[in-house]
């Protein structure tokens, strides 16, 4: 449901939840991933009208150093449950991406720490603040895991780059 996040961001764009977030020469790009084809639920998908805004958006930032944010992975992390069930045309994100240079891909869905590379370009998936799963499990899916605690992470804007710390919160 889109109306709640656009209700909490100012200068989200009306309709597809996608904006561009400028902090001097970063350029921070959240993605509306909403897959709005039942059939194909729970995994994420940019329409052909998304593709070409992110297009828009990733010739806006040129000379900038961006950072991509979207919710569905647009690769696999050897997750044998959740790798079907990413961005269902992550290549074409990936290859938008690249040639423009993108610096960091930021993404979540799959509750826990991941990091890859697809692309020559690093793709983090960050751990839930609500709970964390366990890791890839083929016969069952997966499950809260109870050893690993909720969290989140801070991303910092630095003069070279982005610099993401990744948190837990404990005692909770």
């Amino acid at each position: 449901d889109r109306a709640p996040l656009a209700a909490a961001m100012p200068g989200v764009t009306p309709g597809f939840q996608q904006a561009t977030l400028s902090f001097g020469r970063h350029r921070v790009i959240t993605l509306d991933t909403l897959d709005e084809d039942a059939s194909a639920a729970p995994s994420g998908v940019l329409c052909d009208a998304r593709l070409r805004d992110l297009e828009a958006r990733l010739k806006a930032a040129e000379g900038q150093i961006i950072t991509l944010v979207m919710h569905h992975p647009p690769a696999p992390f050897g997750m044998p449950f959740f790798d079907p069930i990413g961005l269902r045309n992550g290549a074409e994100v990936l290859r938008l991406a690249s040639e423009a240079g993108v610096t960091l891909i930021l993404c979540g869905h799959v509750h826990r720490s991941v990091t890859t590379v697809a692309s020559g370009l690093p793709i983090v998936s960050l751990r839930s603040t609500a709970f964390a799963l366990s890791p890839a499990d083929t016969a069952r899916g997966v499950a809260p895991d109870p050893d690993a605690p909720p969290g989140y992470a801070v991303l910092m804007l630095g003069e070279d780059g982005p610099v993401l710390h990744a948190e837990t919160c404990s005692g909770l």
